[in-house]
C-alpha cells in the first residue's frame, strides 16, 4: 500500500476548525499518525496533541521541543500505569 500525505491540506483544515470554532484548541490523537512531518504541521498550525502513553508524549517532547508539562499535551490513557503517572 502507499500512502500519500498532503500537509497543506492539514493546515487548510485547522484553519477551518479555527473558523468554525474560534477560541477552541484541537488536540490531534498520536495514535492516528504520529510521524516528525505530522506532529510538526500540526504545532505549527496551532493544535495541542492527545497521548495515550509515555512514548507519545517523548516523540512530541523530542521533535518540538516543548516541555512535556505545557498544555500542548493531554495524557488521556484511561488506564494509566503507576510509573507512567509518577512521570
Amino acid at each position: 500500500p502507499l500512502n500519500y500525505i498532503d500537509f497543506s491540506r492539514a493546515r487548510e483544515q485547522k484553519c477551518l476548525w479555527d473558523e468554525l470554532f474560534p477560541g477552541i484548541r484541537p488536540y490531534f490523537a498520536l495514535k492516528c499518525f504520529n510521524t516528525v512531518e505530522m506532529i510538526k504541521t500540526l504545532w505549527e498550525s496551532g493544535c495541542g496533541f492527545d497521548c495515550a502513553t509515555i512514548r507519545e508524549i517523548e516523540d512530541v517532547v523530542s521533535f518540538i521541543g516543548i516541555e512535556a508539562s505545557e498544555s500542548a499535551i493531554v495524557f488521556s490513557h484511561t488506564c494509566k500505569c503507576r510509573y507512567d503517572i509518577r512521570r
